[in-house]
């Protein structure tokens, strides 16, 4: 500040810390700035009434036999996206018109929700939630990176650059540590914002989880930390981008 006298120092709302002289021009900063970018996609318009809390048998594993997911996530994900993407509002059905509080198979919605889901599990990204539930947390000689350097460094990015192309991203969460847990422990949610913090590493990801009805939920993870934080859940081991692909949802009015 030598030669700059009333030069002041302050920390910004965007996480930098900025030397300005008293004309406003920048002297130093600290490279701490926060890349953010968040969709108008908002859980309590766009989301689902209705938790996800359907019953599926959805696979059969060879050498280990059916599984059974809790719910219909990857469903619920992909359709609010498909809905979203096409500027047509998502049904209002609210879980206490439904016994189950879910549409009942063979309502229209159930059964689409249902084909989604498994569009959601037949696309090429699908096998990591095997390779994913089965390998460590951390780097291992034969394992590679492990699910906590995937998900920092190589899914987080790809996660950023779809957002920043102005589309939500459906992620594939990972909680599972064996094959009996895929169907229960593992999940599937819509991502419409972030923060990154890339001096400091410090990742938020901002998403419509339909375990919890019009709510934001916030996944977050630091230097020290090699799980991701969520505000509806206990930590998750990591995720990864799942291959989206867009359809034309079916719309049904009444008078």
């Amino acid at each position: 500040t030598d030669g700059n006298g009333g030069a002041y120092l302050t920390l910004q709302d965007d996480g930098n810390a900025v030397i300005y002289t008293n004309q406003g021009n920048a002297l130093w900063d600290s490279g701490t700035w926060r890349h953010s970018r968040k969709l108008d996609f908002n859980p309590a318009v766009h989301g689902f009434l209705f938790r996800n809390e359907f019953v599926n048998n959805v696979a059969n594993i060879p050498g280990y036999g059916q599984v059974q997911t809790q719910g219909r996530c990857g469903g619920m994900a992909f359709a609010a996206l498909d809905y979203f993407l096409k500027g047509i509002p998502v049904p209002k059905y609210t879980g206490n018109l439904f016994n189950q509080e879910v549409p009942p198979d063979g309502h229209w919605l159930a059964d689409y929700l249902y084909s989604r889901l498994m569009d959601s599990f037949l696309v090429p990204s699908s096998i990591k939630y095997i390779k994913w539930t089965v390998a460590s947390d951390h780097s291992t000689v034969f394992g590679g990176k492990g699910v906590s350097r995937w998900t920092k460094e190589e899914e987080f990015p790809k996660l950023r650059s779809g957002i920043d192309s102005g589309k939500p991203v459906v992620l594939g969460m990972i909680d599972a540590t064996n094959l009996g847990q895929i169907g229960s422990e593992n999940h599937q949610v819509l991502a419409y914002g972030y923060e990154w913090h890339s001096k400091a590493n410090i990742m938020k990801v901002f998403v419509y989880d339909n375990n919890t009805v019009g709510r934001e939920v916030v996944l977050s993870s630091e230097p020290g930390n090699q799980h991701f934080d969520a505000t509806n859940t206990d930590p998750w081991r990591g995720f990864f981008v799942v291959d989206y692909q867009q359809k034309n949802p079916p719309v049904f009015t009444t008078n």
